[in-house]
């Protein structure tokens, strides 16, 4: 986990201390091919930092049908405006069919613990 933090753009500029302190919160989690990580409009409780697989962002259109508006790779953060703001999701995001999706979990405790 700490070594993942090193390279994630997210915390680029952060301390040494920080990060050590951040990367015992952090909790693997695997989502399965077409996986729903959250939805749209659900409340930002955590954040992920995907190490693995591809994660699409979906939209949802006016007549109802999904549409994959974006991709995140690995070292990309997911979900990182709505949590650092206590927003609600602004987009649903779904472990991609083909690849499936690990990631490195932190709640929104724990951050504001770290950052205490």
């Amino acid at each position: 986990c700490r070594e993942f933090l090193d390279h994630a753009a997210i915390f680029k500029g952060c301390s040494e201390a920080f990060l050590d302190s951040l990367s015992v919160s952090l909790r693997e989690v695997v989502f399965g091919p077409e996986e729903t990580i959250f939805q749209i409009g659900d409340m930002a409780e955590d954040m992920f930092l995907l190490t693995s697989g591809t994660v699409d962002k979906i939209e949802t259109t006016l007549t109802g049908n999904d549409v994959v508006v974006g991709s995140l790779k690995k070292g990309s953060a997911v979900g990182e405006v709505s949590f650092a703001f206590g927003m609600k999701r602004l987009y649903t995001a779904r472990a991609n069919m083909l690849t499936g999706a690990v990631c490195l979990r932190l709640s929104r405790t724990s951050y504001l613990q770290v950052l205490k």
